[in-house]
């Protein structure tokens, strides 16, 4: 019997990444950026000239140890490993394939053989390379999806895909979630609503 297949976002739901991207940019370029400029509209807290500079500058972030070294949450192991049991789950990622090796490595470092496939969106790419995470579910045939971005989460629910909003994040904040989309404080939740499915 096929597992059904659940879609799985890293930053900010495997692990805490945007914490340390912020206090990293802040240091580095002298900004006083917060959790609430995650996924921006507004480019001007960046202190950049343009959204292209901007992301030039968070790619610079990717050479540091400080990102190579950013830890999983610590319930994610587990939950995953359970998950596995039942599901078949890949990872659709919106960072760019020009840190596709590190992290496919970060992946089979603390999540060795959990993953059957790595898809990347590049949502900010440098090259005009991007993709939706709709369109990849789509190819996938995903049965559920878990992201931390509401309109990301919104357009694959759209599409008839049940999905888990991750976090409750400053970024992602709602008073009213659109159909087809659940949200889900922490992997304890994930676990909860994933309960008794199969």
């Amino acid at each position: 019997m096929t597992k059904p297949v659940i879609a799985i976002d890293v930053d900010d739901v495997l692990l805490p990444h945007f914490e340390g991207l912020v206090t990293w940019y802040n240091a580095e370029y002298g900004t006083n950026l917060t959790m609430a400029n995650n996924h921006p509209v507004n480019i001007t807290p960046w202190g950049a000239d343009n959204i292209e500079e901007a992301v030039k500058r968070v790619h610079r972030y990717f050479e540091t140890d400080a990102f190579k070294n950013e830890k999983p949450y610590e319930e994610t192991g587990p939950a995953l490993t359970e998950l596995g049991e039942n599901y078949e789950l890949t990872i659709i990622t919106g960072r760019d394939e020009a840190i596709e090796d590190i992290t496919r490595d970060w992946l089979e470092t603390y999540f060795p053989s959990v993953f059957k496939e790595v898809h990347f969106t590049s949502l900010y790419s440098l090259v005009g390379k991007s993709r939706s995470k709709a369109e990849v579910t789509a190819l996938l045939s995903a049965d559920y999806f878990i992201d931390d971005n509401l309109p990301a989460v919104t357009e694959v629910a759209a599409s008839g895909v049940p999905s888990l909003l991750f976090g409750n994040y400053p970024w992602n904040e709602a008073e009213n979630l659109p159909e087809n989309v659940t949200r889900v404080a922490d992997w304890a939740a994930v676990m909860e609503y994933f309960n008794g499915r199969i």
